[in-house]
C-alpha cells in the first residue's frame, strides 16, 4: 500500500521537487520504510509526512537510523514555531507544520537514512533511506583533470593541484584524501559565491582552495604524499577526478651529497 500511494504522490512531482512520500500510522512503534523516488544532485527534495492524526506537538529529525542527540537535524513546536538546532542542521533544510522536512539543492552527502519523531497523543517513528542520483556524471569529464604545479614537488615547498577543463559555472566542489570520496576522507566542501569553506575531518590548515576549485598545499611535509579526489558540482552536471601527489625530498640535500662526491679524489686511487 506504502509504494503504490508513493508512486501516485510522484505523478504530482514537478521538475524542480520531488518528494518522498512517508506513511505514518500511530500504530507503528518502528517502521523502516524502502526507498521511494531518486532525487538528483541540485535539486530540492521533501521528505512529506502524512497520515498522522491528532495535534502535533513535536518533531525531531535525525541525520542516520538513530535517535541519538548527536544525529538531529532540529527539533520543532509548531504551536510556538519553535525550533532547536541540532549537530546535524544544515541551512538547507526546512520544515513544515505538518513535520515534514525539505533539502534543498541536494549534494552527494545528503545521502543516508533519515529519521522522525513525531509526538502527538502518542509517539511514533519511521526512517527513510535517501538516495542522491548519482547517475549522471556528466560526459564533459573529457578534459576535465587536475594538474600538479610544479610536477615535481619538494618537501617545504608549496604545490597546486590545479583544476583544468571544467565546463559550466562551479557550484560546489569537494577535495578528499585518498581515493574515496566518503565523509571521513574529506579535507573540505566549498560553495564559490559566496565563498563558503566548510572544513571535513582531514583538514588541515595548510590547504587552501581557489574559486576554479583547485586546491594548494603549503610547506608540504612527506606524509601528505598519496591520493587525493576531487568532486565538483556544475551548471552541467557532476564529475569526479583523482591524482596522485609525491612528495620529494630537499633537492638541495641531494646536490651537497653530489658535490662532496666529485670532491673526494680518494675515492678514484
Amino acid at each position: 500500500i506504502f509504494k503504490t500511494l508513493c508512486q501516485r504522490q510522484l505523478s504530482l512531482v514537478t521538475v524542480n521537487t520531488l518528494e518522498l512520500l512517508i506513511k505514518m500510522l500511530l500504530s507503528w512503534k518502528r517502521e523502516k520504510t524502502a526507498l521511494v523516488v531518486y532525487p538528483v544532485v541540485n535539486q530540492s527534495v521533501t521528505l512529506r509526512v502524512t497520515g498522522v492524526t491528532g495535534t502535533i506537538r513535536q518533531f525531531t529529525w535525525y541525520k542516520g537510523s538513530s535517535t541519538d542527540s548527536n544525529n538531529q537535524i532540529f527539533s520543532v513546536i509548531p504551536s510556538a514555531n519553535s525550533v532547536t538546532k541540532g549537530p546535524q542542521y544544515l541551512p538547507r533544510a526546512s520544515w513544515f507544520p505538518n513535520g515534514s522536512l525539505q533539502i534543498s539543492g541536494l549534494v552527494p552527502t545528503d545521502q543516508g537514512n533519515y529519521t522522525v519523531q513525531i509526538q502527538t497523543e502518542n509517539l511514533t517513528q519511521v526512517t527513510v533511506l535517501l538516495r542522491v542520483n548519482g547517475d549522471f556524471l556528466v560526459s564533459y569529464t573529457h578534459g576535465f583533470g587536475v594538474q600538479l604545479i610544479p610536477q615535481y614537488p619538494v618537501v617545504n615547498q608549496s604545490v597546486t593541484l590545479r583544476v583544468t577543463g571544467v565546463a559550466g559555472t562551479i557550484l560546489q566542489f569537494w577535495w578528499y584524501k585518498g581515493s574515496s570520496v566518503d565523509t571521513n576522507s574529506q579535507i573540505f566542501s566549498v560553495i564559490p559565491f559566496p565563498n563558503s569553506m566548510t572544513p571535513g575531518p582531514q583538514y588541515f590548515h595548510r590547504a587552501s582552495q581557489f574559486p576554479n576549485g583547485s586546491l594548494q598545499i603549503s610547506s608540504l611535509i612527506p606524509t601528505d604524499q598519496g591520493n587525493f579526489a576531487l568532486m565538483m558540482l556544475t551548471a552541467q552536471g557532476l564529475a569526479k577526478v583523482y591524482i596522485y601527489l609525491p612528495v620529494h625530498g630537499k633537492y638541495s640535500s641531494l646536490c651537497n651529497s653530489f658535490i662532496i662526491i666529485i670532491r673526494s679524489p680518494s675515492w678514484f686511487i
